[in-house]
């Protein structure tokens, strides 16, 4: 559901109703940030999206990443060989 650009909203990280401030600082209604690189969180308040991009954009952070997946890969090809998913010797 698409909001009009003067409606609050919910951030879909967080959770929390989101709003502008006007000149004064007081709270108005805003629209949220329109893109974030997850399909399940496409609309994020600017706290969450500031605490991810250096997660998203750091290189030692994305091969920190990148040897867990592997290592959970690992992981569930050991076990799916070992209850029999897998054929042990093959891997088929």
């Amino acid at each position: 559901m698409q909001l009009d650009r003067e409606e609050p909203w919910r951030c879909t990280s967080c959770g929390e109703l989101m709003y502008n401030l006007d000149a004064k600082g007081y709270p108005r209604s805003g629209a949220p940030m329109p893109h974030f690189w997850s399909l399940e969180h496409n609309e994020v308040c600017s706290a969450c999206y500031f605490m991810v991009l250096p997660l998203a954009t750091n290189e030692y952070w994305k091969a920190l990443h990148a040897a867990y997946e592997e290592a959970e890969q690992q992981r569930k090809d050991k076990n799916d060989r070992l209850t029999g998913r897998r054929d042990y010797f093959t891997a088929f």
